[in-house]
């Protein structure tokens, strides 16, 4: 009866390990949360003055190219973020055409061409990656939920253990 006794004692002292265990993970994990969910919202705070400096630059990419253009041609149509690839598409289309693709400028237009969408791709892919902070961000509420349920409920079964294990 003394062995059942030290192995029920052996299990008990276990388990109430294990619970402290629990307790603790839950409690660093419920930190960690925390910690994210505030890195999350200092990013996304930060979301619309990024997008917005990479827009002026796309801007600024596209005015000077613009004046490039004017000053060869000025009856080129703008370029916008939106249409700055169908405009320099007609205007390669227009050059092939007129068979000057081995003119220098048919190569600027191209190495224009490529440059802008580089940028564009980099643009984006920003602004994606802000949309995607900022909805991380707008759900972290209920994950910083979830974590302080978890930990309170951790804490809760341990010191109601506990107390089986007292009385």
């Amino acid at each position: 009866a003394d062995g059942d006794m030290d192995q029920l004692t052996d299990a008990m002292t276990q388990l109430l390990d294990g619970g402290r265990q629990l307790s603790e993970g839950a409690s660093a994990l419920n930190d960690g949360v925390g910690q994210v969910a505030g890195g999350l919202s200092t990013l996304s705070e930060n979301s619309e003055t990024l997008n917005a400096g990479a827009l002026q630059v796309f801007q600024l990419l596209l005015q000077t190219a613009n004046q490039q253009l004017k000053a060869l041609n000025p009856q080129v149509p703008d370029l916008t973020v939106e249409a700055y690839a169908e405009v320099l598409d007609g205007l390669t289309q227009q050059m092939t055409a007129a068979k000057q693709t081995k003119t220098e400028a048919f190569q600027s237009l191209q190495v224009l061409k490529a440059q802008l969408d580089s940028y564009n791709q980099f643009y984006t892919g920003l602004t994606a990656y802000t949309a995607g902070v900022d909805q991380l961000s707008a759900n972290m509420p209920a994950l910083t939920d979830g974590a302080t349920a978890l930990n309170d409920g951790a804490t809760s079964a341990l010191i109601s253990f506990g107390r089986t294990l007292v009385f």
